[in-house]
């Protein structure tokens, strides 16, 4: 049995050690090696941005985890622990996150502009392109529980109520003219909602519903089934998009920003994503939305399900070691 190392240097609620976990869940329950979680202690970095003591337990309690406050520590943990590989999930840059005791698999989310490690790899085909490089692409997972509840009673919105929904990383719902459509739809609507998962606040209305950010996957399945579609406002855009594949691969319409610049998630929905690039297109897609209208069926996003990607990610990592 093959022993890997799956590293971050916090744990939090986005997608990045979402991803994480399931690689490392799926490394155990589907290719039969052992996963050990490697990150820093949360009481000591639990000011931070977005350190949550929510996705330590959700750790804690699947894998055996363990701490490190320097590159040193990190190689104690692969050499006590007989690590033979050691995927590291980080920005790209030269962060001295790396152990010299093992074989080192380094996936990148944004910048690919310091190869180290025995692999260098990207997650998606978005990040090459921006860059010009050509890398081994790792993409992430989609997996959501099943659960057919929804949040509509215990929130207070009428069933035959419009609902648009989003969670993420706190400070990425950032388009302000999109805050501006919201208020402007509330003004004219009363039977249209917005409900919000681990999002920064950025007005108050009674058919607006923040919610706080949750590890919990049937919690997360019944916020999906609540809403008619993802209302997506990342400014920057996605270099993969694990919350839109997860209303996607739930059928949920994405309506999202057509001028981003990580654009994988709109390379991966295509034509059935639904596009806004301004106030008056999007005021028109959520006044005028009826469920009925979309389609989700055959979406790209259908393709990362956990057989698929652990097929790559052992073929990217693991052969030929």
């Amino acid at each position: 049995m093959t022993i890997i190392g799956f590293l971050s240097n916090k744990l939090t609620l986005r997608g990045t050690e979402i991803a994480m976990y399931d690689y490392a869940d799926y490394n155990e329950t589907m290719l039969k090696n052992k996963s050990i979680i490697i990150t820093r202690n949360f009481t000591n970095i639990s000011n931070e941005f977005d350190a949550n003591s929510q996705a330590y337990k959700k750790f804690n309690d699947r894998f055996s985890v363990f701490y490190y406050s320097s590159r040193e520590d990190i190689d104690t943990i692969v050499q006590s622990n007989d690590i033979r590989f050691l995927y590291i999930i980080k920005g790209g840059s030269c962060d001295n996150l790396y152990s010299l005791k093992c074989k080192n698999l380094i996936h990148v989310v944004f910048h690919p502009t310091c190869p180290h490690g025995e692999i260098y790899s990207v997650i998606s085909n978005d990040v090459n392109k921006r860059h010009g490089t050509n890398y081994p692409v790792v993409p992430h997972m989609i997996r959501i529980a099943e659960s057919n509840d929804d949040m509509r009673d215990e929130l207070n919105i009428p069933q035959q109520a419009i609902v648009f929904g989003r969670y993420g990383g706190k400070e990425t719902f950032d388009i302000t003219f999109v805050h501006d459509v919201i208020k402007y739809i509330l003004n004219e609507r009363n039977d249209i909602y917005f409900i919000f998962m681990n999002t920064d606040i950025f007005y108050n209305h009674p058919n607006i519903i923040y919610l706080d950010g949750t590890t919990d996957m049937i919690k997360k399945r019944k916020f999906i089934n609540t809403c008619n579609a993802l209302l997506h406002a990342r400014i920057g855009g996605e270099t993969f998009g694990l919350s839109c594949g997860e209303f996607a691969i739930s059928l949920k319409p994405v309506i999202t920003y057509g001028l981003s610049t990580e654009r994988n998630h709109l390379d991966i929905l295509g034509e059935h994503a639904i596009i806004y690039d301004n106030f008056e297109s999007l005021y028109h897609i959520l006044n005028d939305f009826h469920p009925d209208v979309y389609t989700m069926n055959d979406n790209g996003y259908l393709f990362y399900t956990p057989e698929n990607i652990m097929n790559i990610f052992k073929c990217v990592y693991l052969t030929n070691e």
